[in-house]
């Protein structure tokens, strides 16, 4: 934009100037560019006069190398204004793209040396990883660091390539500005672009060098730890046999001796290979420090054991369980035989093996207690879903006399299709509640000698059998179930009976013509009277049908239904044809008026 403005200025003092001096008298238009007057009608610049005839021997005069215009030519005046202007408008052209060279040789000078100082920080990335590429051969090596050295290498061509670019941009006073200006934003973009693609490379080589610097602390770390847990040990061995970790230990050594030879001519993650390693040490760490509690805890079982016993038998006593169905001994007598293979373990140095037998002692004492007391929680839940059961069962009771009074109650007033499965429903009842009365002293007396587990085992067999001896009971109260049903319908009916007197009260209120003296609404209407007068007389009527009421009833439904919907229908028509009166008689009114 700031170069526009030049040239347009350049261009505006070159017009003004030719406008100026082409409206001004010969005199003064040479006055305006420098030129003085002489006498006689002459104009000279800086020179000898000629005679009046405006002429010299030698036609123009050139004085001191000056031209002399006579004034009958006063074309030439503005010609000579001209070509001055010209010449100073070419020294402001000539300044200006001297300026303008200059910048862009800065901004061209700015761009080398910023790739240039890529092109150092390349340089020493390069060293740093050649150092790495000159000091590991393995394999490990060719997958860490050869990618990361054919990255360099291609990034060090792009950087190449864009350098020369920068030194090939040609920067000259004739040259197309926007070309050049053009090349160097490119310049500066890829410069950019590279920025991030060299932040990257930087960061592999970077994580690189620090993994080397980490590999020598980690194995220097991992050797001193097992000097300094070797020692302890040693100090250890002094009161405990601590053979097994002593052993594991000097493994540890040579498997990190290994991998520290590895890593020399290699490029591992130490860190990675001796995880396995660095957590063995700290479980050996641990197992020193809980040697002595170990001793202890192994000292201790024997008195928890027998505590343990105590409690069990305490708890046969007060809940009158049997010692056959409680684990409970059974797990004390195998945590007696652990705890000796534990001490047995403790004095063979085996650590390990006697830290795994004493939580499984811990375990077996723990469950022995809890078993117990959970049994005795058994044995009340079982006791009381026992008293639960026979108090159902007493519920339950319905004898053959008490049956067939039922069924003489229903068959007095139901249709067959209502009592037709009592028969072989109260046989299926009779056959289960037997069987539970039959099965239900067993299971008292197992549950009172303590066998808990064989009881409540057939305690819920039982349950399952009272459960369904239930609902068929359920089933078996046909006349109360019957009758609800009856009554049910019964309010449905009339609810119904209702709904359609409510909508023929509506027609005589709206005067509804069309429905007054509609047939098909006759004969729905007297439809649904005879049928109303049909259900009724059936509900009164034994033996009373139900299935054959309810279908009745739901066709009785469905004819109030359409004909609510068809009074509606004609109350919408009627409705729509006085609007469309009562807007006609207001049109006429209009135009009457």
């Amino acid at each position: 934009m700031k170069n526009i403005w030049i040239r347009n200025l350049l261009a505006f003092s070159l017009l003004a100037g030719t406008a100026y001096t082409s409206f001004l008298p010969p005199a003064a238009a040479a006055q305006s560019l420098g030129i003085h007057t002489a006498v006689h009608g002459y104009t000279v610049q800086s020179g000898t006069i000629s005679d009046a005839g405006g002429m010299t021997s030698g036609g123009s005069l050139l004085a001191d190398g000056m031209i002399i215009a006579s004034p009958d030519k006063e074309e030439n005046v503005n010609h000579i204004g001209l070509k001055e202007l010209g010449i100073f408008a070419g020294i402001i052209l000539v300044i200006y793209q001297s300026i303008r060279v200059i910048r862009q040789r800065k901004k061209k000078e700015k761009l080398l040396r910023e790739a240039q100082s890529y092109s150092m920080d390349l340089y020493r990335d390069s060293e740093r990883l050649g150092l790495l590429a000159d000091l590991y051969k393995g394999p490990s090596a060719e997958k860490r660091i050869r990618p990361v050295e054919a990255e360099l290498a291609d990034v060090s061509t792009i950087l190449d390539e864009m350098t020369a670019m920068i030194s090939g941009i040609k920067i000259s006073f004739i040259g197309n500005v926007k070309t050049m200006e053009e090349t160097m934003g490119e310049c500066r973009m890829l410069l950019r672009q590279y920025q991030g693609v060299y932040g990257s490379l930087k960061g592999s080589i970077d994580r690189l060098c620090e993994l080397e610097k980490q590999n020598d602390k980690v194995v220097s770390e991992l050797q001193a730890k097992i000097d300094s847990l070797l020692t302890r040990a040693k100090e250890r061995s002094a009161a405990y046999r601590v053979d097994d970790l002593e052993e594991e230990l000097l493994g540890l050594q040579k498997r990190i001796g290994i991998i520290d030879r590895e890593q020399m001519s290699d490029f591992i993650d130490v860190q990675e290979h001796l995880a396995p390693e660095r957590g063995q040490l700290a479980e050996i760490e641990r197992l020193l420090a809980e040697l002595p509690e170990l001793h202890n805890r192994q000292q201790k079982f024997k008195g928890q054991i027998g505590s343990a016993r105590d409690d069990v038998n305490r708890s046969i006593r007060e809940h009158g369980l049997d010692s056959s169905d409680l684990t409970s001994f059974g797990s004390l007598d195998r945590a007696e035989a652990l705890s000796a293979a534990m001490l047995d373990a403790l004095n063979a140095g085996r650590i390990r093996e006697a830290e795994r037998l004493s939580s499984d002692v811990t375990g077996l004492i723990k469950h022995s207690v809890t078993a117990a007391g959970e049994l005795a929680e058994l044995r009340e839940s079982l006791n009381k879903t026992l008293r639960l059961l026979k108090s159902g069962m007493r519920e339950l009771d319905y004898p053959e006399p008490a049956f067939k009074e039922e069924l003489k109650r229903v068959k007095a007033y139901f249709a067959e299709s209502v009592w037709s499965f009592m028969r072989g429903e109260f046989d299926q009842f009779t056959v289960l509640y037997r069987e539970i009365t039959h099965k239900l002293p067993e299971v008292e007396n197992l549950l009172s000698e303590g066998r808990f587990n064989e009881g409540g085992k057939k305690l819920i067999a039982l349950m399952e059998q009272y459960e369904l001896a239930e609902k068929k009971h359920a089933r078996l109260q046909v006349y109360e179930s019957a009758n609800k049903e009856l009554n049910a319908l019964r309010e449905r009916v009339h609810a119904c009976w209702m709904d359609f007197q409510e909508t023929v009260s509506y027609i005589s209120s709206e005067d509804l013509e069309e429905a007054l003296h509609s047939r098909d609404l006759g004969d729905l209407k007297y439809k649904i009277h005879e049928q109303k007068d049909l259900i009724e007389r059936r509900m009164s009527s034994p033996p009373v049908q139900l299935d054959r009421i309810k279908r009745d009833a739901e066709a009785m439904a469905a004819n109030v239904q359409a004909y609510n919907a068809r009074v509606e229908q004609i109350a919408d028509q009627q409705e729509e044809y006085e609007d469309e009166e009562e807007s006609k008689s207001v049109v006429i009114n209009v135009n009457f008026k």
